[in-house]
């Protein structure tokens, strides 16, 4: 179901270290997922799956009959400011679901803060509020992809004895909102080539930056 999409737990056989790799060099992302071997009952188990998040993507294609891209510029972007970004697209043309989205740290930040704010965006409602407190509250167990438990395509953790949730992408590039504290926080690290699957940020995040801003 879309709800095992959203919480990383479908159930298919995949491997963190391998698998992205694959999908990335395959000529169908969406065939190479959908042929996945079942392995567990969806919403058992968690595994990290970029190719899970892509067919999300092709789910809202079908479903408003738009590219994914193109719809969330006008539902999304353009209300908040942001200029089409660059975004990656699987050889049949299809935006991707999983990564490669190009933000600037400032666009990143009013991704953040529409979070931060119940989906709400000066006077108008960008996502409903529902959906915004599930997307950041405990959904899946996660796994030591991000060292934390996982909502809606975002962590969520309590290990600062604040509930925060973080978006965490490729060389360290993170997107983390602390409600309690009215916090967000964004890092956008350099690349390598080839990039480090993650960086050293959040334990800054949550070492200094989170205890600096405490009551």
């Amino acid at each position: 179901t879309v709800h095992h999409l959203l919480t990383m737990t479908p159930g298919w056989a995949w491997d963190i270290q391998t698998d992205y790799w694959r999908l990335i060099g395959s000529d169908d992302w969406a065939r190479l997922t959908l042929s996945l071997p079942v392995i567990a009952e969806p919403g058992t188990v968690y595994t990290y799956n970029s190719g899970g998040s892509h067919i999300l993507s092709i789910i809202l294609s079908e479903v408003t009959g738009r590219d994914t891209a193109d719809y969330a510029q006008e539902k999304l972007f353009d209300p908040l400011g942001i200029p089409r970004p660059v975004w990656q697209q699987s050889p049949q043309g299809e935006a991707s679901g999983g990564f490669g989205l190009e933000l600037t740290p400032r666009d990143m930040a009013k991704l953040a803060e529409l979070y931060l704010n119940d989906g709400r965006w000066e006077d108008r409602q960008i996502v409903p509020a529902a959906y915004v407190r599930e997307a950041i509250s405990f959904q899946s167990d996660g796994d030591a992809t991000g060292g934390a438990r996982y909502g809606y395509q975002w962590w969520v953790t309590d290990a600062t004895g604040y509930h925060a949730a973080f978006a965490l992408e490729f060389g360290g590039q993170y997107v983390s909102i602390v409600p309690e504290l009215d916090l967000t926080v964004v890092i956008a690290a350099g690349f390598e080539d080839p990039p480090a699957t993650f960086g050293p940020p959040r334990p800054v995040i949550e070492s200094v930056i989170i205890p600096g801003e405490a009551p």
